[in-house]
């Protein structure tokens, strides 16, 4: 079974790849640091499966998701990440790929989510899978503050910052500030990125 690991820490690929290869049947083929490197690297060796990080320093791992699956779309992607946000990992999930592992995982776990994907079907957090089950928007360890949620309320339709600033009664400079911070919490690196994690947890708020 054939992966690559996409990772922007050298370091823990590396030691990723060390682990993994040749254990249970699993062949790292590549190892990359960028959004831009993993489609490469998919396209070119056409792996099984993808293990991929949702913070890159290029592009966000939600928006290479949708690239990989629409170029790809029989490959599997396993998302591997530090961010536990519920929000992040629906959006992953609705982007195409069939797993969300957080990075401290036991190996052991690791190992079954690429063979699980692998095969086709899905393997989330425990933590993650609960929340998205229960529908709760928040996790334990962060927690969407008011001005947070009236703001990805806001981006999941559509309002621009001019739009946002009116209805929050705020200047739009303020609302840059704060945009700017909750794209850093859900691992978003553009405004289009941010849109799709808040639409895949809209509420009817407004």
């Amino acid at each position: 079974m054939s992966v690559v690991i996409v990772d922007d820490h050298a370091v823990f690929r590396e030691s990723l790849r060390a682990v993994l290869h040749d254990r249970d049947g699993i062949e790292v083929v590549d190892d990359v640091g960028t959004g831009a490197e993993a489609i490469a690297s998919a396209e070119r060796h056409r792996p099984d499966v993808v293990l991929l990080d949702v913070r890159l320093p290029d592009r966000n791992g939600v928006s290479v998701t949708e690239s990989l699956t629409r170029r790809l779309p029989d490959m599997a992607i396993l998302i591997l990440s530090s961010i536990h946000e519920v929000a992040t990992a629906s959006a992953a999930l609705r982007a195409g790929a069939r797993g969300y592992l957080v990075k401290t995982s036991p190996l052991e776990v690791i190992v079954r989510g690429i063979h699980t994907v692998a095969s086709g079907q899905t393997l989330v957090d425990t933590v993650v899978a609960d929340a998205l089950r229960s529908g709760d928007l928040y996790n334990a360890d962060s927690r969407w503050s008011p001005r947070e949620q009236q703001l990805l309320d806001l981006l999941a339709v559509g309002a621009s910052t001019a739009e946002m600033a009116r209805r929050l009664h705020l200047s739009e400079k303020t609302v840059r500030n704060y945009t700017s911070a909750l794209y850093a919490k859900i691992g978003a690196s553009s405004r289009s990125e941010a849109v799709l994690i808040a639409r895949a947890n809209q509420r009817e708020t407004y």
